[in-house]
């Protein structure tokens, strides 16, 4: 779940495409009445966006189970809901050039916006995994021209691109050795790839996901 950015994703479902804080905020209350759902027999809740009176359990659960809850983002005030709420914590890249990660301690960083937000609300940090997609994911023995396209998508330069954490764009060899170090240095167990040709999809699952295992 997320605060939605895609505002055409809104204008399909007629709702106002509200600014940031607003829609953060509403993700928050929502997540809130969505647990307490998940567990009490009936939930009342009155807040900016909500107002609930007595509203019956959602579903029987098992004793102390529910859906995994995963809140992806990379703004400080999103990843601090995903603290208060996520049992798994997105650490999202950002496509605006200005915003773009350029570095492993941008997502570590990250990763203690979420702690710090579990800590005050009292969560055990054992409850919560990290997740992290990497959608520059190309396997070759000549990365330059594949940066230089990417790069340019995106309007920053091969460099930062190079950098950047969700990047894997090299050999097998390459792609599982900065996998690995990502793992070793963070807290992040869920790995998403998003390959940009079909036939990659193979090489990754017989040969990249075999190595991290």
């Amino acid at each position: 779940m997320g605060a939605g950015w895609k505002e055409i994703d809104y204008t399909m479902a007629g709702i106002p495409y509200d600014k940031p804080i607003v829609r953060i905020r509403r993700l928050n209350e929502a997540l809130t009445i969505i647990r307490s759902m998940w567990t009490q027999e009936k939930t009342s809740f009155k807040g900016e966006y909500y107002n609930l009176s007595e509203m019956v359990k959602a579903g029987e659960l098992p004793e102390g189970e529910h859906p995994k809850i995963m809140v992806g983002g990379s703004g400080k005030q999103l990843l601090t809901v995903a603290g208060r709420h996520a049992d798994i914590a997105g650490i999202a890249n950002v496509a605006r050039a200005d915003a773009i990660l350029k570095s492993l301690a941008q997502v570590k960083n990250r990763i203690e916006w979420v702690k710090d937000s579990a800590r005050k609300c009292g969560r055990d940090l054992e409850e919560i995994e990290f997740q992290m997609e990497f959608p520059y994911a190309t396997i070759t023995d000549n990365p330059e021209p594949i940066l230089e396209q990417y790069a340019k998508r995106l309007g920053v330069s091969a460099d930062v691109l190079k950098s950047n954490p969700h990047a894997l764009i090299g050999s097998v060899d390459e792609i599982v050795d900065r996998l690995l170090m990502i793992r070793e240095e963070t807290d992040i167990s869920y790995m998403v790839f998003g390959p940009t040709i079909v036939e990659a999809f193979d090489v990754f699952a017989n040969q990249v996901i075999p190595a991290l295992s």
